[in-house]
This record gives structure tokens, C-alpha cells and sequence, in this order.
């Protein structure tokens, strides 16, 4: 352990008032408990935490989540939090009993043993973490309090009567008291260094940096080196105010006063910021912003501590400004209201009030036209125009003059818009005041025409005039027209700039802008990616990147291919740094920008390079309301639909950031939306994920997904257990009423008929019986179908197949009432058998029916199921073995004397399936019964049916399937008259 010694140097310093940076006002009437904040602290998930009087506030860029006696906490007055590496907010009570906060839940001495300690310590000075993940608790009654990193146990030690601050120094507890710096080791205190040189001890700070430690008293503070070599401590700076915090800022230390805030660079010089507010801390979050607590205004956020805001406290005549233009960065001219004028040279600012008795309306400044490249401007403020010379600022020119526009054809030559016509001006900028002086000048006129801004394009020799109804074009003193310019017509024209010959820009006040770039037409507009279609003030800079400012925000367009028309838009808004949304003007020099609004002037530089976006993360917040740290990953159907929550914390795109969001298992697709907040459909049962991501509105960045999965515990009817119950019923309900109806018909042929009618009898009742013991084989080859499919767990597909079961099963029911059906209701059950079987074999199988539209399958008759064994026989023997593509056709042909039905398949042929069912005593039970009946239907009435079956084999007698031809004549009882 190396002693730590003191070196007294005095360091020189002084002080200045710097321009306060823009910031944006968090206080009780926007979120906060309280708008006296002792402490502010970014955590490691991006999260916004501050300790008031009044409680502690968790933000998030939306909301504010407020933790306080009410709901747990132990003392309502906070002054500092501290996040460990387990991500526990620890908060430094004024009541000294400890407590932190996990998960958005309070731990106590009420809810954990090891925090509960006695009423005397006092309050929590401060609050560390070493190592070993041990957390070291100094209190102001001098005692330090050390849990243990899985707060089992806890152990304390009397200290000094009173400890400020405690660090971490060569892996040791250091103390800092009124008597000195003392290292805790061994359970024993062992002085460092002493405060002989401090006079005020009364209220000590500290923090502790690379290049040191930092302590201030009441009103100076001191700085000591971690060097060994040093002999002291020395005197780093000193404020006229009481300091209540020590911290960083970009790399330069700063000090929390009670009036405002000071940062000291390197060399000694200081600058304060916020005069007359009291800064309690100082905290940097993801994105490069800035929060500042005050004891008396809540928190300052800072966008960007590089964007400066002029208004009237820095020496602007009005906050409102209407137009804004320049030469440079050093030579600024801005229009009010009211007839007032601004003008800033090197940053000072100076006031013209151009005023009279008549000001004629709101005194609305109209525009501020500069004099070709000159340090001239002319400025219209309705009835009024000043001529101003940077270079000779003392001698400027107003005249009375209802002028709102001027545009410069050459230095001899300009137009004139007053309020209610366009005059050309042969003597250009000089002859301006014959307007007023001379009204009945013989100039060139063009009533009716009142122009908000006027350009002149010299290649084209074109005039262009932006109304409030449209664009106006002249043409060599006339009227003309342009369909490449139909987009502005009517519409209410606000600004327009052109740079060179080959880019003109147009902004309107309602429906975006419009860009001509060599010859090619662009119509910008929110659609299209601009942050509002209200657009004001344009500017075009020497990279020819367009500015407009709109109601809602900054944009910045940069072409990539002009041909192709390809450009991005950047957008920047209030959260960024900007005065406010509400935008009027644009003035940009190299890559300083000037933005006017309504709450004054804001300007910022955009980075040379290109920085790196901070990694934005995104996290899910709530299921069903619950934090999703203890949501479950298991739901009922019934608790549908599931209300996720989520948030991506971002504070200088608030209002502008966007969401997407998916469920894998049902669409690849991503749902967009700006809400927090989504709530489900329905989802099928089984294993799901959602996943989520949030990004910018304009496409800077995105976050990585954020992944929840859960599970949907189905109801009994969507079990498997249900569903094969389901199959097992229809099965057995079907196999009864089948039973019954075969003896039933046995039985109905008991007695017999007459002798002449008996042989006849016996024949019909055989085909009746042969039929019925046919179909529960057909039955039982189905539901190996459907029950192939639920194994496979294709669920949805064994649902439809049941549903297809069904209504064969009713078809079967319905046919075999009948000794006949029409070859159409034949048609319709082989169809349904098919589409059964076609599942079974996933998408090799290919099927097809084709019927002779000469045909009248509704008239023509044959037995039920006379087809569908051949066809079973053909996907259960030729196709089942077969690899790869499966065929099955069937074919009815009308032919003068019969109907002939084809059933060709490529299968492997009848040779090959009865090698593999050698040794297998079942057979096709089915086939045999079909052609018996055909035999026994031939063997009393004339030639009804004829049966054939052909092995199809190529030149090297390889089987290629197997056709089965079967004819009907008409000319038999079961001929149709329409046949």
C-alpha cells in the first residue's frame, strides 16, 4: 500500500459565464416526485434514475416510475443511488436504514434480515463495491457497514465520528473523514493523509478519477495525486458558491454549485453554466446526453452539450424569429415580429426596431435577400425594407415600401413583389425607392400577382413567382407555363433556392417539398420519409445537401444518386437539442447550422467524421401487466389474447421511435407501430416465440431482437389424445351402423321368394353382401391415413383430413342406401378418398380425374364403390413402394357403345408388389369382392361390364406402372336413357 502524501500548488483560475447549452425541463408538472433532485444515475440497461426529496424516479424516455414510502421504500428523502455489478440500485437514505431496488421491486429491512440495523447510525454517506462484490455502507455517525456480495451476512465497524465519502483505493476501503483519509484493513483504521490545510470541514465531496481525487469543502475544491511521488494536496479551484457535487464532463471536472454548474479544463479555466440555478449532479447517458439535477428546477437534460440557443437573455431582440440568413458564422442577421431586427457580428448582438405609427399588420418579416455575394442585405418587414452593410454597419438605410420580395436578375436588374403586384426594376438595386417615391413610374407591372418569394433561373431566363395559390412563371415579360411544375399548382408556396443552373427547391406549406435536379422532378413529402408536409425555410448547402425546416422538426437531404433519385433524410428534433419542433428558418455556413423558431436561435456543427451510433437496446417490459421478470413462459387458450409490453429507453428520439414485431410460427412477417404496447390474436397451442425490435423514424439504427418464448397449454379438444378419441368414435359408430345394416339385410332375405325368382335373389344379395363387407377395409386404410398424419404431429392437416373423412364416410352411408348411384356422386367419393390419401404422401403424390365433357355423369347409373377398390389398390400396392414422383390417372371416355374408365398409375407394377407381400397372408380382399360382383352383375343380364389389367413395361422390360380398364355398355338394364 502506497502512502498517499500532499503537495500544496496553487492554481491560477477564472471564471466565465458560457452560453447555456439547450436542454429540455423534467419537473413535478411533467413526471418527477419532486423538483428537488439530489442525485441522478444512468444504469447498465440505459435507464434514467432519480433520488428527490420526495422518492426515487425511474425513466424511461416515456414514463416515470415512481418508488417512494408508499409502495416500500424506507425514507422518502434519497440523496444518492448507487447500481452495483448485480444491477441493484442501492439509495443513500436520509434515515441511514439501507435499502435497494431490483427488478422494479423494494428490498428493505422489512423484506431482507441483513438490512435491518440499528436507529442510530444515521444517515448514508455513501455507498461502494469492491472486488469481491462485497457492499461497504459509511454512515455520518461514523460507522461502516460491510454485506456480503449474496447478502447473507454483515459485519460493521466504528469509524471516525463522521465519514463524507468512501472509495476504493489497491483494492482497499479508504475513508474520508474530518480528520483525514483513512485505509479500513484488518478492521482496523490507518490514516493516509490529514486535512491540515482544510479550514471548512463541515461539508465534504469527493470522486475520484483517472488522474486523481478530487475533495471540495463548502466553496473550494482540492486535488490530490494517486502518485506517491507527490508530497500534498493542492488547491484546484475555487467558487463563489456553495458546491454540492463533484463529477466529470467529457473528460473535464465539474462541480454542482449552488449557483449553476462549472467546468474546469485542464489548465485551470472555468466556465459556468445555468447562473441562478442550484446543480446537485451530473450524468452522461447512452447517447451522448447530458442530465442535470437541480435543488430547485428538477432535471436539465441536454441533448448535445455542443448545440448553443440564443435568445433574449444572450442579446436577441425578440425570441421569435421568422427568417434567418448570413455570410458566416460570425456575421448572422435575424427577422422578428414587429417590425425588429437582430444582426450578430463575432457573437454580439445588436437591435434595429424599424417601427413607425403604421407598422401595416403584424410587422411580419417576409424575407432577408442578400445582395449577390456582397455583404449587403436587403430586409422586408412589410412596410418597411432596410439595406444593411456588414461593412459598414453604422450606415444603414430603412424606407417606407410594401414590399415582400426582391429578386436580382443581374446587378442592373431586379423585381419587386409588393403586396399586390410584381415591378421590374431597370435600375435594380438603387431604383427600389422610386416604388415608394414615384408610384406611378412607367415600370413593368404584372397586377394580381403577390409573391411570398421570388427566384430568377438565368439559364432559362425564368421568373418564378411562390403564391399562396401557386407558382407563377414569367418568361421575357410574359406569362408561362411548365408541366413539370403541375405539382405546385394551388398550393400555398413558402420559400425557394436554386443553386447554380441544375437544382431548384421548392417548399410548401402543406404538401412537402418540391426538387428539380438536372431535369429530373421530385415531390418530397412526409410519405417519402420528411418529418412533416408543413414546410417553411429552405437552404441549400455547398455539398448541395437540402435544409427545411417544417412545423415538426429539421431535415437534412442528401442525394446519393440524383438519376435514380435515391437520397436520405436526417432528421433533427427537439429531444436532439432544438429550441423546439416548430421551425421557421435555416441558415447553414460549412457545417454549422442556424435554426430559427419561435423560442429563438438554436446552432449546432455536424461531426466532420461519422460517429458511431450508441448500441440502442430494447427490452419487454410486462406480460399481462405483470414485469416480465416474473412472468411466466406457460398459457391457457383462456387467457387470451396476451398483452405484451415493451420499450427501447432513448432520449433524444422520443416521440420518434418505431417498433417492429413478429410470431415466427405464424408469419415471417413484421408488424410496424409506434405503440408500446401490443396485444395478441389467437395463437395455435405448442412452443411460441415473439420477437421484437425497436428503430429510428429516420433509419439511423436498430435495435437487435428482443426474444420472448412461451408455450400455449391447449385445451382438451386440441390434445392428441382427443383427437384419435374422436377417430376412434367415428370409426366404431360407422363399423356398428354397418354391422347392423349387413345383418339387417341378411335377415331381410330370411324368408325367400318364389322359386322362379330364387337363383336371381340369391345372386343380388351376394353383390349387397360382397359391397358392405367391402367398405370397412376401405374405412381402416383411410384412418391409417389420418393416423399417420396426427404421429407425424401435422396437426392441422390431420384436422382437415378428418373433416374430409367425415364427409366420405357420409357419402358411403348415403350410396350403399342404393343399388344404384350416378357415376357424378361416384365421381365426388373418389375425389374425397383421394385428397385423404393425397396427404399421406405430402406433395410426391400427383392426382388426376378427367371426365368426357360429352358425358352426362349425373344421368348415368352404376353400383356404388364399383371404382374406388382398383383405385385403393393402385396407391396402396403400385404407388406406396414406389420412390420419388407418384402418378394416378383416372379417365372416363364416352365411346358410341360403352363408358370407359382408366386407371393408370407408374407404380411398380403388379410383379414387384407381389414380391414384397411374399409370405404375407393378406390380399387384396377388395379386388376379389369388386370382381366377383362384376361376374355375378354378367352372369344375369346381358354384357354389362368388362374388366382389364395391363402391366405397362418399357423396351427392357422394366415395369412402369400398371393400367386397369373397366367398361360400361349402355346397352344393358343399367343403361341410362340420356347415355
Amino acid at each position: 500500500m502506497h502512502k498517499i502524501s500532499i503537495l500544496l500548488i496553487i492554481i491560477s483560475f477564472y471564471t466565465v459565464k458560457a452560453q447555456d447549452p439547450t436542454y429540455l425541463n423534467y419537473n413535478s408538472t411533467n413526471g418527477l416526485s419532486s423538483n428537488r433532485v439530489f442525485h441522478t444515475l444512468k444504469d447498465r440497461e440505459g435507464f434514467m434514475w432519480f433520488a428527490t426529496d420526495a422518492g426515487v424516479c425511474k425513466f424511461d424516455g416515456v414514463n416515470f416510475t415512481k418508488f417512494n414510502s408508499g409502495n416500500g421504500l424506507p425514507d422518502n428523502v434519497v440523496h444518492r443511488l448507487f447500481e452495483d455489478s448485480y444491477g441493484r440500485i442501492w439509495l443513500e437514505n436520509s434515515n441511514g436504514k439501507p435499502a435497494f431496488i431490483l427488478n422494479d421491486s423494494i428490498y428493505s429491512g422489512q423484506t431482507l434480515s441483513v438490512l435491518r440495523v440499528n436507529d442510530n447510525l444515521q444517515q448514508i454517506s455513501s455507498i461502494v463495491e469492491d472486488e469481491k462484490q462485497n457492499i461497504w455502507l459509511s454512515f455520518l455517525s461514523g460507522y461502516v457497514l460491510k454485506l456480503d456480495r449474496q447478502l447473507n451476512s454483515f459485519s460493521d465497524f466504528k469509524a471516525e465520528p463522521r465519514v463524507h465519502y468512501s472509495f476504493i483505493y489497491e483494492k482497499e476501503i479508504h475513508l474520508i473523514t474530518e480528520y483525514g483519509i483513512f485505509c479500513l484493513k484488518d478492521k482496523k483504521l490507518n490514516l493516509e493523509s490529514e486535512f491540515n490545510r482544510i479550514e471548512d470541514k463541515s461539508t465534504v465531496r469527493a470522486y475520484r478519477n483517472k488522474t486523481g481525487m478530487f475533495i471540495s469543502t463548502a466553496k473550494e475544491l482540492y486535488r490530490f495525486s494517486i502518485n506517491p511521488s507527490d508530497s500534498g494536496f493542492s488547491v484546484y479551484a475555487a467558487t463563489s458558491s456553495r458546491i454540492n457535487f463533484i463529477g466529470e464532463i467529457k473528460g473535464q471536472v465539474c462541480t454542482g454549485n449552488q449557483d449553476g454548474l462549472t467546468i474546469i479544463n485542464n489548465k485551470g479555466k472555468t466556465e459556468t453554466y445555468f447562473k441562478g440555478k442550484a446543480v446537485s449532479s451530473v450524468c452522461e447517458d447512452n447517447e451522448g446526453g447530458f442530465w442535470i439535477s437541480t435543488l430547485d428546477n428538477g432535471v436539465l437534460f441536454i441533448p448535445d452539450f455542443n448545440i448553443r440557443h440564443y435568445n433574449v437573455a444572450s442579446g436577441l431582440i425578440s425570441e421569435n424569429v421568422t427568417r434567418i440568413n448570413g455570410i458566416d458564422n460570425n456575421h448572422i442577421i435575424a427577422g422578428h415580429k414587429k417590425s425588429k431586427i437582430t444582426i450578430m457580428t463575432d457573437h454580439k448582438f445588436e437591435t434595429l426596431d424599424l417601427y413607425t405609427e403604421n407598422p401595416g399588420g403584424e410587422g411580419l418579416n417576409y424575407g432577408i435577400k442578400r445582395y449577390f455575394n456582397s455583404d449587403t442585405f436587403l430586409v422586408f418587414v412589410e412596410s418597411k425594407y432596410l439595406k444593411f452593410s456588414f461593412s459598414n454597419p453604422s450606415k444603414f438605410k430603412t424606407e417606407q415600401g410594401l414590399i415582400n420580395s426582391v429578386e436580382f436578375i443581374n446587378r442592373n436588374k431586379a423585381v419587386v413583389s409588393t403586396s399586390n403586384k410584381l415591378i421590374y426594376l431597370n435600375e435594380g438595386l438603387s431604383q427600389i425607392n422610386d416604388i415608394v417615391a414615384y408610384p406611378k413610374l412607367d415600370l413593368a407591372v404584372f397586377a394580381n400577382v403577390k409573391a411570398n418569394d421570388l427566384i430568377y433561373l438565368p439559364a432559362d431566363s425564368l421568373l418564378l413567382a411562390g403564391t399562396n395559390s401557386g407558382l407563377v412563371m414569367f418568361k421575357n415579360n410574359k406569362y408561362y407555363s411548365d408541366p413539370a411544375f403541375n405539382f405546385l399548382s394551388k398550393k400555398d408556396i413558402y420559400s425557394m433556392k436554386s443553386a447554380g443552373n441544375n437544382m431548384l427547391v421548392i417548399s410548401t406549406y402543406g404538401h412537402g417539398i418540391f426538387v428539380k435536379i438536372n431535369n429530373k422532378n421530385f415531390e418530397i413529402n412526409k410519405s417519402s420519409g420528411l418529418s412533416d408536409d408543413l414546410c417553411k425555410g429552405i437552404y441549400i448547402d455547398s455539398k448541395k445537401n437540402i435544409w427545411v425546416t417544417t412545423r415538426n422538426g429539421l431535415n437534412k437531404i442528401s442525394f446519393s444518386d440524383t438519376l435514380l433519385g435515391i437520397f436520405s433524410i436526417k432528421k433533427y428534433y427537439s429531444n436532439q437539442g432544438l429550441a423546439c419542433n416548430d421551425l421557421n428558418d435555416v441558415f447553414v455556413f460549412k457545417d454549422t447550422v442556424w435554426v430559427a423558431s419561435s423560442l429563438g436561435i438554436t446552432m449546432f456543427t455536424e461531426p466532420q467524421t461519422i460517429t458511431p451510433l450508441p448500441e440502442h437496446k430494447i427490452f419487454i417490459t410486462h406480460i399481462n401487466d405483470k414485469p416480465y421478470s416474473i412472468a411466466g413462459s406457460k398459457y391457457s387458450s383462456s387467457e387470451f389474447p396476451l398483452k405484451i409490453s415493451f420499450l427501447c429507453p432513448s432520449y433524444k428520439f422520443i416521440g420518434n421511435l418505431l417498433y417492429k414485431y413478429r410470431f415466427p410460427s405464424i408469419s415471417e412477417i413484421w408488424n410496424v407501430t409506434s405503440a408500446t404496447t401490443i396485444e395478441t390474436g389467437s395463437i395455435p397451442p405448442g412452443n411460441q416465440s415473439f420477437e421484437v425490435m425497436a428503430f429510428s423514424s429516420d433509419g439511423s439504427w436498430e435495435t437487435k431482437p428482443e426474444v420472448f418464448t412461451f408455450s400455449i397449454v391447449p385445451q382438451f379438444w386440441q390434445t392428441l389424445w382427443f383427437s384419435v378419441l374422436v377417430v376412434f368414435i367415428i370409426a366404431s359408430t360407422v363399423s356398428i351402423i354397418i354391422f347392423r345394416r349387413v345383418r339387417n339385410l341378411t335377415t331381410s332375405f330370411a324368408t325367400r321368394e318364389k322359386i322362379l325368382h330364387y337363383e336371381r335373389g340369391m345372386l343380388e344379395l351376394e353383390q349387397q353382401a360382397l359391397r358392405l363387407q367391402m367398405n370397412p377395409h376401405f374405412i381402416f386404410n383411410a384412418m391409417n391415413s389420418i393416423q399417420f398424419l396426427i404421429i407425424k404431429k401435422r396437426s392441422d392437416e390431420a384436422y382437415t383430413a378428418l373433416e374430409k373423412f367425415s364427409s366420405l364416410i357420409r357419402k358411403i352411408m348415403e350410396n350403399s342406401k342404393h343399388k344404384l348411384i350416378s357415376l357424378e356422386e361416384e365421381i365426388e367419393a373418389l375425389q374425397l378418398y383421394l385428397e385423404i390419401e393425397a396427404r399421406r404422401f405430402s406433395d410426391s403424390f400427383i392426382y388426376k380425374v378427367e371426365v368426357d365433357e360429352t358425358i352426362i355423369t349425373e344421368s348415368v347409373m352404376l353400383p356404388p364403390m364399383i371404382l374406388q377398390p382398383y383405385v385403393e389398390n393402385a396407391l396402396w400396392h403400385g404407388l406406396m413402394a414406389k420412390d420419388g414422383e407418384k402418378r394416378l390417372n383416372i379417365k372416363f371416355t364416352n365411346h358410341t357403345d360403352k363408358i370407359e374408365c382408366v386407371i393408370e398409375d407408374n407404380g411398380i407394377g403388379r410383379i414387384e408388389s407381389k414380391k414384397l407381400n411374399i409370405g404375407k397372408t393378406k390380399s387384396s380382399l377388395s379386388m376379389k369382392l369388386t370382381a366377383d360382383r362384376i361376374m355375378n352383375m354378367n352372369t344375369h343380364n346381358e354384357k354389362i361390364y368388362e374388366l382389364k389389367i395391363e402391366d405397362l413395361n418399357n423396351d427392357k422390360n422394366e415395369s412402369l406402372g400398371t393400367k386397369i380398364i373397366l367398361c360400361l355398355y349402355k346397352n344393358n338394364e343399367y343403361e341410362n336413357n340420356n347415355c
